[in-house]
């Protein structure tokens, strides 16, 4: 959770959006669902927070549709924008992706006119880069520290198996390093 926290607060502050956004791509459902948020207000949040965005329109939308992250100096001469937040003027739009796939799109959004150039894009684009990777490596890591534990199971299950000569206390045992195994408790 901190890290995707981490990974709208930091190109935020960096490209000097007052206002933005993490969402993952629900590719089955052709939608944007906003996971993160950071600098809305309250009422904005509740508004936009677990809602799922259809990618037919809007900003978002496009760069989904196109595979392309932007920005634009002025979102009100856009035909594409859907106005959210009444006082943002420019915004910037960053897909996370993982080689070929779109995983989700950062979005930052300034009140400021011309607030987003190329530079700033360039940036927040190796950023998300940079995100994608740690993202897969904490998922990595998880996967094999889960790994490890069912193997530490798999080897005390052994090791305590082989001793037991009692039919009823084999079962005994059996089930509990089951319970243990699923995470029950016996």
């Amino acid at each position: 959770p901190v890290l995707i926290t981490l990974l709208v607060s930091w190109p935020a502050t960096m490209a000097g959006a007052t206002v933005g956004s993490v969402g993952i791509w629900d590719e089955e459902h052709a939608v944007i669902r906003v996971t993160v948020i950071y600098g809305y207000s309250p009422e904005e949040v509740a508004k936009i927070v677990h809602t799922a965005w259809p990618i037919a329109s809007g900003l978002i939308g496009r760069a989904v549709r196109t595979g392309r992250s932007f920005f634009l100096t002025d979102v009100r001469a856009d035909p594409d924008y859907v106005a959210f937040s009444p006082d943002t003027r420019s915004e910037m739009v960053v897909l996370l992706r993982k080689e070929d796939r779109i995983l989700g799109v950062i979005n930052l959004e300034s009140p400021e006119l011309g607030r987003f150039d190329q530079a700033s894009l360039d940036f927040i684009s190796q950023l998300a880069t940079q995100a994608v990777i740690a993202l897969e490596n904490a998922q990595l890591y998880r996967n094999a520290q889960s790994r490890l534990r069912e193997m530490s199971i798999l080897y005390e299950v052994g090791q305590r198996l082989t001793s037991i000569l009692n039919l009823s206390q084999l079962g005994k045992e059996l089930t509990y390093f089951m319970a243990r195994a699923l995470n029950m408790t016996y």
